[in-house]
């Protein structure tokens, strides 16, 4: 009998251990969906690539503030400031994008208003959906239930993960894919590790990782490795958002512009 009971609370054990690694796995990629299913939003975006050229760190950083709805139809708008930091020069701009342009001008009132096609090369960087588009994903079943939770005491969740690079490459393909220009480079990630935090309504509040990123070309006998450091944090998610259109007619086509007009209009000095 008591050989029994033993067996019986050894079942129980596994059975309650196997339920919470299922409820944590389910909480975290649970409120990723719910999150990005959010037809509005408010969010900031920080995207950093820290890069190692010839001994000396070549650091840009893009922080985006941003407003969004519609986000999941035809009626999708965006609206915020880019700000940009390359080699110690601090740039703003101001910014909107609709299904099918992207509206840029200078934050200090300085320059040609421009549009692009948001579907363009040129545009896809600079949208202001670009971060969560790429790195809001889902976390492997494995992953999350190795991760570390911390329950705090403003009601949140704290996921602490790791990734394989290989897990990397599977979770972040799409980024990937582009980092590669086409095949042109091998791209590999190591050392990622990040963090994700869920509110008590069970919405993503803030998800961030930072990792290393090689891109390498044997033909071209080429090899640079980056630090990359990216973080997302969501504005009281679940809040009514509401966005502004601008006046269209102040700018421009960015295509029927000469190279000397968009020089001079978005030129800026680096510092030494």
């Amino acid at each position: 009998m008591r050989k029994f009971i033993t067996i019986l609370l050894s079942v129980c054990m596994l059975m309650l251990f196997a339920g919470c690694n299922q409820s944590k796995t389910a909480d975290v990629n649970e409120a990723i969906k719910k999150t990005v299913a959010l037809d509005s939003v408010e969010y900031t975006s920080d995207y950093t690539i820290i890069t190692d050229f010839f001994g000396e760190d070549i650091v840009v950083e893009n922080r985006y503030e941003v407003k969004a709805v519609h986000i999941h139809d035809d009626n999708v708008m965006y609206r915020g400031k880019l700000l940009m930091s390359v080699l110690g020069t601090d740039i703003s701009f101001d910014m909107f994008s609709n299904k099918d342009r992207l509206y840029v001008s200078s934050s200090d009132g300085t320059g040609e208003k421009i549009y692009l096609d948001a579907n363009s090369d040129e545009a896809n960087a600079y949208l202001l959906s670009y971060v969560p588009d790429n790195f809001m994903k889902e976390l492997p079943e494995a992953v999350v239930k190795a991760a570390t939770v911390t329950k705090n005491s403003d009601g949140t969740t704290t996921f602490q993960f790791a990734l394989t690079p290989e897990q990397a490459a599977e979770t972040f393909k799409d980024y990937i894919a582009d980092q590669s220009y086409n095949g042109l480079y091998e791209v590999t990630v190591e050392d990622f590790v990040g963090d994700i935090i869920v509110n008590a309504d069970g919405y993503v509040v803030r998800y961030a990782f930072r990792c290393k990123i090689t891109n390498s070309s044997e033909e071209m006998d080429f090899t640079t490795s980056s630090d990359c450091l990216v973080e997302i944090n969501y504005i009281e998610p679940g809040k009514d958002v509401t966005v502004e259109e601008i006046d269209y007619s102040e700018y421009v086509d960015y295509n029927n512009l000469s190279d000397d007009e968009y020089e001079d209009d978005y030129d800026y000095e680096v510092e030494d």
